[in-house]
């Protein structure tokens, strides 16, 4: 039987070896929210002025902040906000609640009458772009991601990691996994994997597909891009571009980027792979929003934050789950050397086995991002339950096996209008019968 031990516990037990920093961080909550509406605000950034830490909040506007002490200013932004600067006084680390007000930037209307306006922002930003990225040799940060899949009665695996993320120009990409909690590890069999794509990169690769990225070169070539509307971004103007394809060879996204108007950078990205794409086996649906925001970093743009949202199909007897990724990167650093020994593997994620064993990153509230209620109770019951693959997430589109008492049956089910009798059984939904015609 598997054992589990109590979160509380485990910080007991773990906090006996941990150094004294560690115990003495104070751990903020609190919502962020639209002034004007009431709503929840997913995505905002919440960092600490001071620049000791940042994190995101979750799809339900709530955020976890750990710091080393009060008081203490912290900055959240949201794009199409203004940027709200709140202080923290002593005893103000708990269910804190921040409104931002919507930014409104008046656009001459002759700005965005011709029909070439979107086009033209797309060319100074794949320009500006090239310019920004030619000096940039490598990259180093901290990186953050959870995976929680849902079958038809709720979650049934969470998956969190806590990893580095180096990229080398000339030799590619390396994470290293520092630390981990799971319930399951079956969604490697679906084909995901922490690692946070980055949506301003030329080409995107999804599954088994390079997607081309709506700010390479040839952008113009494969995509129409439509003036959608404008934001402002920590006192900036931000064009928001409908994008959608203009060709169905390629592989291609829809959707909507956000462009910033002093620096023609990608600021965020709301996208979804189009639907013309062809996915090859073992994939059969692949219906997943993905919704990235993006840092300044010196005089470049990297990739702060990744959400993906949908429903997938996968495998060759496939299975359906709805998915939901969060990702968080920070510390970004540039220009640094990268260690040799991480290119001698030829995997791309490497685990720090000492960093794993010892497990305290997450007690470190490193690059943490909130629980939501259903996700924190999924992560302290799930681990009672040993669930596989096929118990949590059943086969679709498979008839049963019918219930004999013999293992070759020697007659066939008996024709009601044309229709076949079927009965079957697993452990999962129990009993199932109904009819139908094979064609």
């Amino acid at each position: 039987m598997r054992q589990s031990v109590s979160r509380a516990a485990l910080l007991c037990l773990l906090g006996l070896s941990l150094p004294d920093a560690a115990l003495a961080q104070i751990l903020v909550r609190g919502l962020v929210r639209d002034a004007g509406s009431g709503l929840p605000l997913a995505a905002a950034h919440v960092v600490a002025e001071s620049g000791e830490g940042g994190t995101i909040t979750n799809r339900e506007g709530r955020f976890e902040l750990a710091l080393q002490a009060l008081p203490q200013v912290i900055l959240v932004r949201h794009v199409g906000f203004q940027t709200q600067r709140v202080a923290l006084g002593p005893n103000d680390s708990r269910d804190l609640v921040v409104d931002l007000e919507a930014a409104v930037y008046t656009l001459d209307e002759l700005l965005v009458t011709g029909e070439d306006f979107a086009e033209n922002v797309m060319r100074k930003a794949v320009a500006r772009k090239a310019v920004r990225r030619a000096g940039l040799a490598a990259t180093r940060m901290h990186g953050y991601t959870r995976i929680t899949l849902e079958g038809r009665d709720g979650i049934v695996l969470v998956s969190e990691v806590v990893f580095d993320s180096f990229w080398d120009r000339s030799r590619g990409s390396r994470d290293v996994i520092r630390s981990r909690r799971e319930t399951a590890d079956f969604y490697r069999d679906l084909g995901l994997d922490h690692t946070a794509v980055d949506l301003s990169a030329d080409f995107v690769q999804i599954q088994s597909l390079r997607f081309i990225g709506p700010t390479n070169p040839d952008a113009l070539e494969y995509y129409h891009f439509t003036f959608a509307g404008h934001r402002t971004m920590n006192d900036g103007l931000v064009y928001d571009i409908y994008v959608a394809p203009k060709t169905n060879l390629e592989a291609t996204f829809t959707g909507r980027i956000s462009i910033m108007d002093s620096t023609y950078a990608l600021v965020a990205a709301d996208l979804r792979p189009a639907r013309h794409v062809p996915w090859h086996p073992p994939v059969h649906q692949w219906d997943v929003f993905y919704r990235q925001q993006f840092l300044a970093v010196d005089s470049l743009w990297l990739p702060l934050s990744l959400r993906l949202e949908g429903r997938i199909a996968y495998g060759r007897e496939p299975v359906q789950a709805g998915l939901q990724k969060v990702s968080q990167l920070s510390g970004h650093r540039l220009n640094e050397g990268v260690p040799e020994e991480l290119f001698a593997a030829q995997e791309r994620t490497l685990v720090d086995s000492a960093s794993v064993f010892r497990d305290d990153l997450f007690l470190l509230g490193r690059g943490f991002v909130a629980l939501t209620p259903a996700e924190a109770e999924a992560l302290e019951t799930l681990p009672w339950r040993d669930l596989t693959l096929r118990m949590a997430l059943p086969r679709i589109g498979r008839r049963l096996t019918p219930l004999l008492p013999w293992d070759e049956p020697q007659f066939s089910w008996p024709s009601i209008r044309g229709q076949e009798p079927w009965l079957g059984f697993n452990r999962v939904e129990g009993y199932l019968f109904g009819a139908g015609r094979t064609m």
